[in-house]
């Protein structure tokens, strides 16, 4: 190469190097070059599994593991299309506490219907050692319980992990419209052939209308604790239509009035 290439190479090189220098980009320059601050992410689905809890130590007699089957689970609209679900993602801290980052993540739904699909027990092909997975054929006791099909107009749920302004791991804080309502749930009696069934489940705020709900959720040394907070305002109006003790004609309707959870800590733990 010449003399003189070599010193346009080099200038050239010179020139570029500067324009292409690397450099950290804090997250006010970030938003500024992208115009977003945070993750969005939006998902239309139409979703359809099966659930299995393993229990590998079995209770009393019963020392062999279990399983515990949902199947039958879907999600959709309602209307057959897909459920909506936007999920925003932000990172952020304050400037008067130091070390209190947090990452902040919004769960929003608009109209929802789950199908919760059947709950029924088998023998667990899982064995203490790890070894093996699913249920062993022919040991499905068929369904216990038919969890129904829950109906919801939108809900909003928040998650914070590292600190929690918010002061709780998830905050479940929404209005249902409507109020919740669940059909076709049933506890069988899968020895004797009856149920206890409920056409349709309706919980709304005490003297009807919509539902309010404000849940903290945490996760705990001793479990995962629900604090309640609001479940209905004045507490839960709960109407139960065309409820069946054992098989043949309903007993009629049942209503529960008034009914105030206020304050109360339901704790989820396994043994």
């Amino acid at each position: 190469m010449s003399l003189k290439k070599l010193a346009l190479v080099t200038a050239m090189f010179a020139a570029t190097s500067g324009a292409f220098a690397m450099e950290a980009m804090d997250e006010e320059s970030l938003a500024a070059t992208t115009g977003q601050d945070g993750i969005t992410i939006g998902l239309a689905t139409q979703a359809n599994l099966d659930v299995i809890i393993h229990d590998k130590d079995g209770f009393a007699t019963r020392t062999d593991s279990g399983a515990i089957v949902m199947t039958g689970i879907a999600l959709s609209d309602g209307a057959g299309g897909d459920a909506l679900i936007d999920i925003t993602i932000d990172a952020g801290a304050s400037a008067a506490l130091a070390n209190d980052a947090t990452l902040n993540i919004n769960i929003s739904m608009g109209a929802v219907q789950m199908n919760l699909g059947t709950l029924s027990v088998a023998n667990s092909a899982r064995t203490g050692a790890g070894v093996g997975w699913g249920i062993d054929a022919g040991t499905d006791s068929g369904a216990l319980l038919n969890l129904g099909t829950v109906d919801l107009a939108g809900v909003d749920m928040n998650i914070q992990l590292g600190d929690e302004p918010q002061g709780h791991l998830i905050a479940l804080n929404t209005t249902l419209t409507g109020g919740l309502t669940l059909t076709g749930f049933a506890l069988n009696d899968v020895n004797s052939g009856g149920s206890i069934s409920v056409g349709t489940l309706q919980v709304t705020n005490a003297g009807g209308g919509n539902l309010a709900v404000d849940l903290g959720i945490d996760a705990t040394a001793t479990g995962l604790a629900v604090t309640v907070n609001t479940l209905g305002t004045g507490g839960m109006d709960v109407t139960m239509a065309n409820v069946i003790l054992g098989g043949g004609a309903s007993i009629g309707d049942v209503e529960i009035r008034g009914l105030d959870m206020t304050g109360d800590v339901i704790t989820i733990s396994g043994h």
